[in-house]
Order: structure tokens, then sequence, then C-alpha cells
């Protein structure tokens, strides 16, 4: 089965057939054959979420179109976006410091509150090996990078750099006006001093800054984060994992509404355990966070210090494989604590409003599996409640602006979930054809939900709480494998309805992605299928006013192929990719977005 080969290969933390969610594990030396700039664009390309690009270039995911702020991104299993924004810019980690990425759409354990989880897996083989890779495309595009890696059966040493600078035009314009440029460095080590032990650094550095010739704006960030972690595994009865994440940014952010120099930081304590009992699972989790704010916004200093306490625990009853076909595979009850308090620095000119919470979480999924000798079925439901905290910018950010007064003091927004899901398996051993499938429908209700307004021509966003609301929708995958192995089919579906459709800005009630996959033995070849509906987003002026924006539905085409060359352990490998093949263009804020682009790979491994 395709998600037991995934997991064989790469370190993963969820199961995609077994747990209670809609799960997708990717590979990421599949995904570099696709000719993807970035990771954004390779989850736009390959799933049915949304890529939203701000206009000073980050990139964010947002999945069950939900708010971007919900996504928890994980590095290795610990959250790494608990810094002032959540919103962390998915364009800045480079694929060739990570094996592959897991997605996970609904709550689970490590984010109850949240729509959606990427978790990414950092590249660490203990084996020797090299790869640079050349990348050239539309508006100046150009990308590289170089990885190597020392290793054997104990210690292992990954390390890599690269650049990236890529552009943007507004319609009608002959030549670009928006710019980005960046560059990063990672070393990923890890040493295992016996068959239960493993013992990991992870660290990066990257330089980002985005410069608009047009209007001015101008934004500079410079990020460090290093993670140290512990593992002792024994596969029979326990698992143990102990880690300390320390993560700084600084830099500055300019545009016609705001000067604002940032200087930020956070430590994370963690520690997990894991204890398998007979016919049961108890995990505890406990994870420490102090991330610390300092902006000077216009000449005027804000600071805030936030602790974060959370606590979780889980009790999972397991049943053994069973004669018959069909049996109850789990229970699992989720129980969780989280305490947020904030200090802010004094201020003479702003009147902040301290907050303390005490939150209880929880969750209760069940699963029945069918299991057949060449076919493997699971039933799924879960049912929880959460709580989401606003983020510290979030926080800042409306008590700075009274540019909709009737907001108010932004406070915690509550969801009620529920998912009721099917997963597939088949290997037809006669045949030799092979097919998997996933389908998932969910129910979101909010209380006191956060929408962020958008300030017209800039990247900066004023949030409020809007009431009560809620979603519900469903999503789907297919994947087929005839027994013509040279050829492969690969579906993603999804349909959300709102109570509201104001409250869930630029997301599409309808996300279709088909990709048609042909292997030869010298060439690959992917097209891909995408269309959206019509999207919407709530803009306001400097002078208050509030402006409803739309984009038109669009329906695209991409095409990737793709050369390998191997000699002995040489390989070679040349990638052509065209995005928006149709190049039904649109404006947003008098961007350009969906016209034709194309991108030139070269990569050399060993």
């Amino acid at each position: 089965m395709d998600s037991l080969n995934v997991t064989a290969d790469m370190r993963n933390l969820f199961n995609v057939f077994e747990g209670s969610n809609n799960i997708i594990s990717l590979k990421m030396s599949e995904l570099s054959q696709r000719g993807f700039t970035d990771l954004g664009d390779a989850m736009f390309i390959e799933q049915s979420v949304l890529l939203n690009e701000t206009v000073n270039g980050q990139k964010h995911i947002s999945i069950r179109a939900s708010n971007s702020d919900e996504l928890v991104i994980l590095f290795d299993g610990i959250r790494i976006n608990r810094m002032s924004d959540p919103l962390m810019d998915l364009g800045m980690f480079s694929e060739n410091s990570l094996s592959g990425l897991e997605l996970v759409k609904g709550p689970h354990e490590k984010g109850l509150s949240s729509s959606g989880t990427i978790n990414l897996i950092p590249k660490l083989t203990y084996q020797n090996s090299f790869l640079f890779n050349q990348k050239f495309g539309t508006y100046n595009y150009g990308d590289y990078h170089i990885l190597g890696s020392l290793g054997h059966k104990e210690i292992a040493i990954n390390s890599g750099f690269g650049q990236r600078r890529s552009s943007q035009i507004y319609s009608g314009a002959s030549f670009p006006e928006i710019h980005n440029y960046q560059d990063n460095i990672f070393v990923n080590m890890g040493f295992r001093s016996s068959e239960n032990f493993e013992y990991k650094f992870l660290g990066s550095n990257v330089n980002k800054t985005f410069k608009n010739n047009r209007s001015g704006d101008s934004l500079s960030n410079h990020n460090q984060n290093a993670i140290i972690k512990m593992i002792y595994s024994n596969k029979t009865s326990i698992k143990m994992v102990l880690y300390g994440l320390h993560q700084t940014t600084k830099g500055f952010e300019k545009n016609d509404l705001i000067l604002k120099d940032k200087n930020e930081k956070n430590s994370s304590l963690g520690f997990e355990l894991e204890k398998h009992l007979k016919n049961a699972t108890f995990r505890l989790i406990n994870e420490t966070s102090f991330p610390e704010v300092k902006w000077v916004i216009n000449d005027l200093v804000v600071g805030l210090d936030r602790e974060i306490y959370n606590f979780t625990g889980s009790f999972e009853l397991n049943h053994q494989k069973s004669k018959k076909d069909i049996y109850l595979k789990d229970i699992k009850f989720l129980f969780s604590k989280n305490y947020v308090s904030d200090i802010y620095d004094i201020s003479p000119i702003f009147n902040f409003q301290p907050g303390s919470w005490n939150l209880t979480n929880s969750l209760l999924t069940a699963s029945i599996i069918n299991d057949q000798a060449d076919k493997q079925s699971l039933f799924y439901a879960n049912i929880g409640n959460a709580f989401r905290v606003p983020s510290i910018s979030e926080f800042i950010l409306n008590q700075t602006n009274n540019l909709i007064p009737e907001g108010g003091i932004i406070h915690p927004e509550k969801k009620t979930t529920f998912e009721l899901g099917y997963k597939l398996d088949h290997l037809n051993s006669k045949t030799n054809n092979s097919y998997s499938m996933t389908w998932s429908y969910f129910r979101y209700q909010y209380i006191d939900k956060i929408k962020k307004i958008q300030f017209s021509g800039s990247p900066f966003k004023y949030p409020i709480n809007i009431g009560n609301t809620n979603l519900s929708g469903f999503d789907s995958r297919l994947n087929f494998k005839p027994k013509l192995k040279w050829i492969s089919y690969t579906s993603n579906f999804s349909y959300y309805f709102f109570s509201d459709p104001l409250a869930f800005q630029l997301q599409p009630d309808k996300m279709i992605r088909n990709i048609i996959t042909i292997q030869s033995k010298w060439i690959d070849l992917n097209l891909i299928h995408r269309s959206e509906s019509s999207r919407q987003i709530t803009t306001v002026s400097n002078i208050g006013t509030l402006k409803t924006n739309f984009l038109d539905p669009i329906t695209n085409f991409d095409l990737t192929i793709t050369s390998n060359l191997t000699f002995k352990t040489l390989r070679l490998s040349t990638n052509f990719s065209v995005r928006n093949i149709n190049n039904m263009t649109q404006e947003l804020e008098g961007v350009s977005l969906y016209d034709r682009r194309y991108l030139l790979k070269f990569m050399v491994s060993i």
C-alpha cells in the first residue's frame, strides 16, 4: 500500500491510513520532479488547499476555508509558529532541507483548535550524498541550492545553503515592480547511541527582503530557529521525547500606514510520553512556550511577553485484529488544558487590556475497520470543542488602531467540530492495479469568530471578532494506478458551505485538482488541472471605508516535463514547467494573478 511505503521512507508523525483525520503524506523527492518553486506552490498544485500570497510576497496556506492563522506548523513534530504572527511564510523553507511533509485536515492532539496542520519532516540521512539544483523562471526568477550529507549508521550531518529571487508584475505593466530576495542555510545533525536512543540538532537561518518599487513598501526579516531533540523508543512498550526550541526574528516593515521595527524571540520546552499497554495507549504532551515581542510602531514602543502552558492527555482503547472482517478498531478520548497569560509593557499612548485565559479543550474519536486480503477500509468519526487565543500580533494590531471602532477588544474564539470520514486502500493481486480513496465530511461552528480586514494596498490587517458563524463541507481524494504502470491519476475535490461568506476571507467554496502522471524510461509528464470558484475579501481604506473585492472563478492548466539520467551513483535531472497555460489573468490591488509563467530546473545528485 502507498501509505506504508511512504512511512518506510520518511519519519512520519501521522499514519496516513490509521489516523482519524484526512491525512496526506508527500515525499519531497517526488514533488521536486514537478517543478514547483517552494512548499506553498507544491501544496497548492497538489492538494485542494488555498494559497494566499500577500502584497509583500509571503505565502500562506488555508485549509478547509479557515483563517490561515488557525494553521499549526510543525517541524519534526514541534510547533514553530508561536511567534507574534502564526502566519509563517512557507516560502522560507527550502525543499532540499526536507524529506517530505504531512498535511492533516481537521483537529488532532497537536492542533485541537486548528482546521489543519503541516508537519515538515527534516532531511536527516545517515549516509553520504550531494545535491545541487538551479532554477530559472519568468520575471527574472532565480533559485539555487546546494546540499551535502555525511554519515553512517550512527551519526549524520546534513547541511545546505541557497538563494532565491522572485518578482510580481502589476496588471498592464511591461516589467515587474515587486521583488523578493531570500537566502537560507540549514544544518541537521543526528546521533544514534543505540537502537533505542536518537539525538537531533536542527538549525536554520533565513534572510528575506521585499521591495515594491511602485508603492515604496518594503520589508526585511531575519529568522533563526534551533531545535535540540532527544528520542527514546522501545517499539513494544514506550516512547519518550524531550525537546527545546529557540527562535528569533528581527526586521522591519514599511508602508503608507505603518513603519514597524520588530525584535522577537521564543523559547519552548516540551515533553512527550507514549505508553503502550495490552489493549490501550496512553499519551502525555506537555509544552511550555515564552514568546517575547518588542515592536516600534511609528516611533512608539510596543512590547508584550506571553506565557503559554499546554498540557494534553489522551487514552486510547485498541482492539486487536479480529477474525471478523469488520470490527471496532479504537476509541480515543483527548483532554487538554491551555493556559495563556500576557504581560504588556506600560505605554503612555495605548491603554492595553492585559489578558489571561485558562481554557479547556477536548476531542473524542472512534474508528471501525474492514480488513480483507486485498482491501482495507476505515470509517472514523471525531467530535470536539476547542478555543483559539488570538495571536500576539492580532492583540496588538486590534488595540493600536481605531479605523473600525465598533470592533471592540478582541478575545478568543470557540470552535465546535464534527467530522465523519472514510478511507480505502485496494490492491488487485490478479490485475495488479490499485486505488486509494479518502472522503470526509465536517462541520465547524464558531462563537466569536476572528476575522481580519485587509487595509487597501497594504499587507496590514485589522482583526476583530465578528460573532457566530458556521462552516461545513467535504474533502475527497482519489488515486488510481491501472495495470499499465506508466500512467496514474489523482483527483482532489473540496466543497464548502458558509453561513456568512464575508466571514471567510478569500475563500472559494469549490476547489478541484486533477493530475495525470505519465512515466517512461526517460521522461515523466504531469498534466494538472486546477479549478476554483469565486472569492471575496473585505478591505478598508485609510479613512475607514469598507469595500468588498471579488475574484472571478478560475480554471487553469499546468504542465511539467521531467527527464532523468542515471550513471552509476550520479543522477542528472532536468525539469520544465508551465503554470497557468490558458493565462486567465486577474488582479487584486492592481497586482497580476494567474498569469502564465515558465520554470526551468536542473539538478545533480550523488
